[in-house]
């Protein structure tokens, strides 16, 4: 069961992810909380699937690259330096280029909430986020037409055909 859904993208104004006729597209990540029952899902809209899967792919990387460098800590493979020095010359840059690319309206709660307080730890500050968006009632029925497992992974469904694919 979703304990939260997380919409991500413009909620009004030219660019509103919610305009089906533009973006067609729907994206869901579902991610389970570490050492909880609890998960929740992330949502948004795409004009194509390769405008989602290179949000995703660019997404994956950030946090890939934060999951490797806190694996290489937790095992001592690095110094506490380096692994400082790459958060904050390796990381945060990464999630700089995502921000500038995507805006801030695109950027998932974890990853938002990675970056503030990683930002905190190496002194520098963090990025004010947009406030949190209910998702509207008729988004939620369309999330629940299908159930993804709580696995972390992609599911594009494609409004027009209700096709599911994944990378």
């Amino acid at each position: 069961m979703i304990n939260r859904l997380f919409f991500v993208g413009k909620f009004r104004g030219q660019n509103n992810r919610l305009n089906r006729d533009r973006y067609p597209h729907l994206y869901v990540r579902t991610v389970i909380v570490p050492g909880n029952v609890r998960w929740f899902a992330v949502i948004s809209f795409f004009e194509s699937v390769d405008e989602c899967l290179k949000y995703v792919t660019e997404l994956e990387d950030i946090k890939n690259v934060i999951e490797e460098l806190n694996k290489k800590r937790a095992s001592g493979s690095i110094s506490t330096v380096v692994y400082a020095s790459n958060l904050e010359y390796v990381w945060i840059p990464m999630v700089n280029d995502f921000v500038e690319e995507w805006g801030k309206d695109m950027v998932p709660q974890d990853v938002r909430h990675s970056s503030t307080h990683v930002r905190r730890t190496v002194d520098i500050p963090p990025f004010e986020w947009p406030v949190n968006v209910d998702v509207p009632s008729d988004v939620v029925a369309e999330v629940s037409l299908f159930t993804p497992q709580p696995n972390d992974e992609l599911e594009i469904v494609s409004l027009e055909t209700n096709d599911e694919s994944s990378p």
